[in-house]
């Protein structure tokens, strides 16, 4: 804005401003004119009481019915088709002649009505400066230059006509110097906030869309976001039903494959010549039950994604699972020369639960322990009963552990940390991703705790409803 006018100082800003205001302007203008038109009017019902019908009388009368009618074109000049500029310019136009004609009056008058209403002339002066700054809206240059031609010319006729004293002039002067500056102040300031309130509302509006645009965009992206999601998850389930359906297809024939070669390596139907067949039937032997544990991982994942994992409740006892899952890793344990250690706290109670779930998360917690243990190491399988009455399983193993950033990873689908990349263990990493699916399908949780090589604890929660179900059971 412009320090001196208080003026937007662009023009295209304050050409809005004044578009924007031009309803309000116009009102107070028609309002501050008609009021100038009836007071005009209604003095000829004094003037003939005061006078009669007399020369005065109807000299009055011409004066104020020309004052009314000319200034009754405020409404022409203020019509809404006119451009802003032309409003301007006719308010200017029409104050500049209220002045004129009330300064020809004072010459024209005959010097006994002007003796006699000496005091009505100056304050009705004094009212028509006031008027230009309170009541007219018009830009601050208008109004600054009418106010101070009223007063000029008004102290000019009355010096001229010898109509007050000086002492009296000088008075008038003082006020008249004290309105016009107190009214510019006022335009001025009123001009000045009402700018920074129609910038703050432009700025409003101006934020308002780009809040609107921003919606729309965000509201577009969400949509497209929930497409790419709904696709994602039809693909994902496609692929879920593909691995199912493939892995049932895949189990007959191994399982055929692990019972012929495991009939050869035995030399059930008589010795095998020569002895390297039985090395290749135990080699196949060996990767068919790799490969069948592998298929049967991908099928448990399936059915886990697909939401048709499901549990078969049964009464499970922790101490004869743990027993059980011992056994079967024991001689893989001493193979690797890992010493494998067992605690189990006395009185475990029983779970409700799939007997068989709990042997397999078992087991694959095991089967990762001893894997990534190297030898000369420990793991320890542990069970016990925590203090919200519900029943754990953990496996602490002296391994390299994992660094906290592949935490959030292992746990994923084909997930593997760096230290299994880096050491080219065999695996798909789907063991630790069907444990948390079994262990949140009992409603606890799979608890990881490790720092690099400071080795790493699994623990299995269950919670105490499973207790108290197998229990009441």
């Amino acid at each position: 804005m412009t320090q001196w006018t208080g003026e937007f100082a662009e023009p295209a800003t304050e050409l809005a401003f004044r578009t924007s205001a031009r309803r309000d302007a116009s009102l107070l203008n028609r309002v501050a004119f008609t009021i100038a038109v009836v007071s005009a009017v209604s003095h000829i019902a004094t003037d003939y009481v005061i006078y009669g019908l007399t020369a005065t009388f109807f000299y009055l009368l011409v004066l104020r019915l020309t004052v009314g009618a000319i200034l009754l074109l405020v409404y022409p000049v203020t019509a809404p088709s006119r451009p802003i500029a032309q409003i301007d310019i006719g308010i200017f136009a029409l104050q500049l002649v209220l002045i004129s004609v009330f300064s020809l009056g004072l010459t024209v008058v005959p010097p006994a009505y002007l003796v006699e209403r000496v005091s009505v002339q100056s304050v009705t002066a004094l009212m028509i400066v006031i008027a230009q700054y309170l009541f007219i809206a018009n830009r601050l240059p208008y109004v600054t230059a009418a106010g101070l031609l009223c007063s000029i010319l008004y102290l000019g006729v009355t010096i001229a006509i010898g109509r007050l004293s000086p002492s009296a002039i000088a008075l008038e002067a003082g006020v008249h110097a004290i309105a016009n500056l107190l009214g510019v102040l006022t335009v001025w300031r009123t001009g000045l906030m009402r700018r920074r309130q129609f910038a703050l509302a432009a700025e409003d509006a101006d934020l308002n869309r780009r809040l609107e645009t921003q919606a729309r965009l965000l509201e577009a992206q969400a949509k497209e976001l929930a497409r790419a999601r709904d696709e994602a998850l039809q693909a994902n389930r496609a692929k879920s039903e593909f691995l199912a359906y493939m892995s049932h297809e895949l189990r007959s024939p191994m399982n055929a494959i692990i019972g012929f070669s495991e009939i050869m390596k035995r030399e059930v139907m008589g010795r095998m010549s020569p002895p390297k067949y039985r090395e290749y039937a135990e080699d196949i032997y060996g990767s068919a039950n790799h490969l069948l544990s592998l298929i049967n991982d991908i099928l448990d994942l399936s059915k886990a994604e697909a939401g048709r994992l499901q549990i078969k409740e049964s009464t499970v006892h922790v101490a004869t699972a743990v027993e059980a899952v011992r056994r079967l890793v024991a001689v893989r344990a001493e193979a690797s020369h890992i010493v494998l250690r067992t605690q189990l706290a006395p009185g475990l109670p029983p779970l409700a639960g799939d007997e068989r779930m709990v042997k397999q998360m078992i087991l694959n917690l095991l089967s990762n322990a001893i894997k990534f243990t190297p030898a000369r190491g420990s793991v320890t399988l542990s069970a016990g009963k925590d203090a919200a009455g519900g029943v754990f399983v953990a496996v602490a193993d002296t391994g390299p552990g994992i660094a906290s950033a592949d935490l959030p990873r292992i746990l994923e689908a084909y997930g593997r940390a760096d230290a299994a990349e880096k050491a080219a263990t065999e695996g798909t990493g789907l063991g630790l991703t069907l444990v948390k699916a079994m262990i949140e399908l009992h409603g606890g949780a799979l608890e990881i705790e490790s720092q690099p090589g400071a080795g790493s604890t699994f623990t299995l929660r269950f919670p105490p409803e499973r207790t108290a179900l197998a229990r009441a059971a």
